[in-house]
């Protein structure tokens, strides 16, 4: 059970923490693409 093998659970701490910071990368970037959209329909 990784649970209880500390380094186990530190190595897919580190690989969620990973994951997590690349999702909100994209996340990111699509939402300034919608911005963009908004933006360049209303404004311009």
């Amino acid at each position: 059970n990784f649970i209880f093998n500390k380094d186990l659970l530190k190595e897919y701490q580190n690989k969620s923490w990973n994951n997590y910071i690349y999702n909100q990368t994209a996340i990111s970037k699509f939402q300034d693409k919608i911005r963009r959209q908004i933006f360049n329909t209303y404004y311009t």
